[in-house]
């Protein structure tokens, strides 16, 4: 029998949603069984198999008719284990080690798997036994002496169904017929093809039994199963009725809930509390002149533009009613601070890493809104000293001062005179710092000089200069950087204008501005040379 064919025939008696992977585990349970209990196996040569395997489901298994069924049975009793009807799985069970039980009996009655040789004993004859179907005449003993002497040997004949022998003295037409074996298989096939076949029926049989009983145990189930339903059926009817009339009173119950049980009541009133039950329940209201309660307005935002659902007139008459009056807008809830004949203004506090933020909402009488944010620092957050460390967080903006600060620097540019005039600010770093409005100092030769021109438009340059007073005049020193960061210096003398003189004459002096000395010796000279040549003439 396959495996195949045992599930088949296993979930017809048995339907049941095992899956087929756990059935090869059952399987190969009972095979292991066999192979290792009956025929005597070690455990390296036990054979399992592999229902993902290539025609698993075709492989013949060990056990052959009629003992096949325990495969049978084993699945059965397994499937009710697993499906918890462990009534029917003692049953079941037992008619398993009854079949295992008839098969082991059997297989040690014919094979003999405790002698290490596994020889069926019906097809095996010894050489005495032969001897004696041919005609010696005397016992064992007689045999082996008469063979004393003699070297026997054997053959198959060419068709393979005759087994012949002859002394290995004698020559080839000495061979004599030992046994033909066509006849043995014969009849040997024949006996396992009507073992086969009364095995076969045999099953088919038990099975048939087996089937009637479990179609008898299934007809019990239904009929169980259809009184219990009929049962299911009358209590279901039974709670539908009085789902009906629990329905109906609930209807009644929420008719008088709806009014509170108030029966008249003027707008603006509200619902009081009259009666409660032992437990503080609210048994009856009744309708009352006050204040309390809220009116809540529905803010939103389209296109820039706010609308509500409630107007400037509604939110005056319900102020006016004593309600508390709020505005949801998006998340928030806006409460009502303040409100006049014109306007009415609603505000909430929102809090933030920094600090705060007082979110205003307006709404005017003409039913326009209007929304503002006010922006709080936390005291917190609040420093006694400016430095560069300073954040944006700091309260006040101590980040903000720092920037300011540091932005109005002076900037000292260091020029150093060596074969060429270098700098340790560039051209660009200069003119950066003219833009934003710092000042900027050069420091050369203990001199310091600031910008006197800046970025002449051809030669993209910026001039420094200094004056130092010396005697009589002012000495001018002048550096210049071009946009390639070439520096050049020069210096200019500038007389003092206090020394300027009207008259010149022989006390004029060097120091006198314009130059009168210079030129009080060139009029002296020329008319020296003309009073000489007067004197002479």
């Amino acid at each position: 029998m396959t495996i195949g064919k045992v599930i088949r025939l296993a979930d017809a008696l048995k339907p049941n949603a095992i899956g087929r992977e756990q059935k090869y585990q059952y399987i190969n349970e009972v095979e292991g069984l066999v192979q290792s209990e009956v025929m005597l196996l070690v455990s390296d040569d036990i054979v399992t198999y592999d229902c993902d395997a290539t025609g698993a489901d075709d492989t013949v298994l060990l056990v052959k008719p009629p003992h096949d069924k325990l495969y049978i049975a084993y699945l059965v009793a397994m499937i009710d284990f697993a499906n918890g009807e462990y009534n029917k799985y003692a049953n079941t069970i037992e008619q398993f080690n009854t079949y295992y039980a008839e098969y082991h009996r059997w297989y040690f009655k014919h094979f003999h798997p405790a002698d290490g040789e596994c020889t069926e004993r019906g097809y095996y004859l010894s050489a005495y036994t032969l001897a004696v179907l041919h005609g010696f005449v005397g016992d064992e003993d007689a045999f082996v002496a008469s063979m004393v002497g003699k070297s026997p040997e054997m053959r198959y004949t060419a068709d393979g169904k005759k087994l012949e022998w002859k002394y290995t003295d004698e020559g080839d037409d000495a061979w004599r017929e030992l046994i033909d074996l066509g006849t043995v298989t014969t009849v040997r096939d024949e006996a396992i093809s009507a073992a086969v076949t009364a095995g076969e029926n045999a099953a088919i049989a038990q099975q048939a039994v087996t089937d009637a009983q479990n179609y008898a145990n299934q007809a019990e189930d239904f009929k169980n199963r259809a009184n219990q339903n009929a049962n299911y059926a009358l209590e279901a009817n039974s709670s539908a009725y009085q789902h009906e009339q629990n329905a109906k009173n609930y209807a009644e119950q929420a008719k008088e809930s709806s009014t509170l049980g108030m029966t008249a009541a003027n707008v603006g009133d509200y619902a009081k509390v009259a009666e409660v039950d032992e437990n503080g329940v609210p048994t009856r209201f009744e309708a009352a002149e006050g204040s309390g309660g809220s009116f809540v307005v529905t803010l939103t935002k389209t296109d820039s533009v706010y609308s509500a659902d409630r107007t400037f007139a509604e939110i005056t008459t319900a102020f006016e009613n004593g309600l508390t009056v709020i505005v949801r807008y998006g998340a928030f809830v806006y409460n009502l601070i303040i409100k006049s004949d014109d306007v009415a203004y609603f505000s909430l506090l929102s809090t933030f890493e920094q600090g705060a933020a007082i979110l205003m909402l307006q709404c005017r009488s003409d039913d326009i809104w209007s929304a503002a944010e006010t922006f709080i620092e936390q005291t917190a957050n609040r420093v006694t000293q400016v430095t560069s460390a300073s954040t944006d967080t700091e309260y006040p903006s101590a980040k903000a001062a720092y920037t300011l600060a540091a932005n109005s620097k002076t900037i000292i540019v260091k020029v150093t005179q060596g074969s060429t005039i270098t700098a340790d600010k560039t051209f660009a770093q200069i003119s950066t710092a003219i833009n934003s409005g710092r000042l900027v100092a050069v420091l050369y030769s203990n001199c310091v000089m600031t910008p006197i021109s800046y970025y002449n438009s051809s030669t993209q340059e910026i001039s420094f200069a200094a004056l130092s007073p010396a005697t009589g005049y002012t000495l001018l020193k002048k550096l210049k950087c071009t946009s390639a960061n070439e520096w050049t210096y020069s210096e200019y003398s500038l007389e003092h204008r206090n020394n300027l003189v009207t008259s010149i004459g022989a006390g004029s002096g060097n120091t006198q501005y314009p130059s009168a000395k210079a030129v009080y010796n060139f009029v002296n000279t020329q008319l020296g040379d003309v009073k000489t040549l007067i004197d002479g003439m």
